[in-house]
């Protein structure tokens, strides 16, 4: 499955075990501490953007 869908559960799984807020919606991603990561590509399955969005989260 290549849709924005596997990186929406990729950084969930990375999220569950974080102790800060978040929020995940279809297109959005929004936590504690940093901008909203948008996935805004429904076929982007590995948006450059979230990688370095997770490490301002210090998930990666």
């Amino acid at each position: 499955m290549n849709t924005r869908a596997q990186a929406r559960s990729r950084i969930m799984k990375m999220l569950k075990n974080q102790h800060i807020r978040y929020f995940v919606d279809w297109e959005v991603i929004d936590a504690e501490g940093v901008n909203s990561l948008n996935l805004l590509n429904p076929f982007d399955a590995a948006p450059e953007e979230a990688d370095s969005w997770a490490r301002q989260l210090n998930l990666v």
